[in-house]
């Protein structure tokens, strides 16, 4: 029996009413950037007041709106060019446009900050340099982390801590606590939570968790060093520090720092999906290990662009500690070189599948669990590791307390088959054989 076109008209409209229904769903969960990325990556909130209309761009360039750089294109910060808008709800109603580079701070941001136990300072310009900042809760994170370092290095070490009231004397007893046979060669320096003269020490520390600005400030606060490794307190050495000190001979005559890319995959890049402020190369750079020529930053005036880049973006900067970085590479990309991937290894890199690629060839050389990694169990892989490391006592075999016990945790049945378990576990099982001690 054949169907009466009235029937068929009815079919054909409630078909079209069912797809209408189903693609308006679709662009509301896009406005709302739901999702579990999306929660991970914390999305920057929109400015209120923005009345520009969906699918509508403003070719004028506002004081206050800038574009967010997108992978493929210039945007250059002398003429204000529009580009592109990127597919984030948020865009829809932000026409960015790129400011020029604000005026220096006027003032010199250089003095020497003061070691709490009255050590005095020396340069050990034979010595490697390593410096990182403890707040709150973090202090079992950088015994950890300082003990990866020591047990791979072989060569004299100046570490710089910079720490809050309450744990400075916890940490002067537990670095202590180490054997002599490795301190000999270990100096340390324990320095308050401070900001240059003329900076606003409250405003720094409200404006990002913990006390982590600090670092924005670190070639003003150790005028009498050269060179310098700032790292976060969550990494952990898979290689020793000597590579890395080593890359500061192939910098060229005008890069300043390294730092590694903030992702090797633009689906999985912060700044690409959620950035609001102009960021270098693709998916921009990631502070968490920061290799500093303390000289060239300080000739730069490296402390003196924090203030005014914060003041001009600070509407649209969500880490202000990795933000304000990324902008002074966005306007001097002549100054950075780019640290290789593997030498800040981060759960971005694996938890979708591994998109380091050099780890198969290079191995792992800093494993960085960032965000919280290691204390809200995202990924069991990089706790196994943390716990390990942690367990560890100086002095041992790193075959037989090191090597051993990670094979054993990673082949566990929950853990196994983890992505980020498959992408580390041969590249850090196969780095730490290399200094086995015969």
């Amino acid at each position: 029996m054949k169907i009466q076109p009235k029937f068929t008209l009815i079919a054909s409209t409630l078909a079209v009413a069912v797809i209408f229904v189903l693609v308006l769903k679709t662009l509301i969960e896009e406005e709302k950037i739901v999702g579990e990325e999306g929660q991970a990556d914390m999305p920057p909130r929109r400015l209120e007041g923005s009345k520009q209309r969906p699918g509508t761009v403003n070719k004028t360039v506002a004081r206050g709106q800038f574009l967010v750089k997108h992978a493929g294109e210039s945007a250059s910060p002398s003429n204000g060019t529009v580009g592109k808008r990127r597919l984030c709800a948020h865009c829809y109603y932000e026409p960015y446009g790129v400011l020029p580079e604000p005026k220096l701070k006027d003032s010199d941001l250089v003095e020497r900050v003061r070691d709490v136990f009255g050590a005095d300072f020396h340069p050990f310009k034979q010595c490697i340099h390593l410096a990182t900042i403890l707040c709150s809760n973090n202090t079992e994170e950088a015994q950890v982390m300082l003990k990866s370092v020591v047990l791979l290095s072989k060569t004299c070490l100046v570490f710089h801590i910079f720490a809050e009231d309450s744990l400075q004397s916890d940490i002067h007893s537990w670095l202590n606590s180490w054997s002599d046979s490795y301190t000999w060669r270990i100096h340390v320096y324990i320095y308050p939570i401070t900001f240059p003269s003329g900076e606003d020490k409250k405003e720094w520390l409200r404006v990002a968790d913990r006390c982590v600005t600090q670092k924005l400030f670190l070639p003003s606060l150790l005028p009498g060093l050269d060179s310098l490794l700032y790292v976060d307190t969550e990494v952990i050495f898979i290689k020793p520090i000597e590579d890395i000190w080593g890359m500061f001979s192939r910098f060229n005559a005008t890069q300043i720092a390294a730092l590694s890319p903030d992702s090797e995959d633009l689906s999985s890049s912060f700044y690409e999906r959620y950035g609001r402020h102009p960021y270098p190369g693709k998916t921009g750079v990631h502070t968490g290990v920061i290799l500093m020529n303390l000289t060239r930053m300080r000739e730069f005036r490296w402390s003196n662009r924090m203030t005014p880049l914060y003041t001009q973006y600070r509407c649209r900067i969500v880490w202000p500690e990795q933000d304000l970085v990324n902008l002074i590479f966005y306007y001097h990309p002549d100054r950075l070189y780019e640290m290789p991937c593997e030498w800040n290894y981060r759960q971005r890199h694996c938890m979708y599948g591994n998109n380091c690629h050099r780890i198969g060839t290079e191995g792992i050389a800093v494993l960085h669990a960032s965000t919280g990694t290691i204390h809200n169990e995202m990924q069991p892989p990089y706790l196994a590791l943390y716990e390990t490391f942690k367990d560890f006592q100086l002095g041992g075999g790193i075959l037989r307390d090191l090597i051993r016990p990670l094979r054993r945790k990673w082949w566990t049945a929950n853990l196994v088959d983890m992505p980020c378990t498959q992408a580390i576990r041969k590249p850090i099982l196969s780095t730490l054989a290399r200094y086995i001690e015969d």
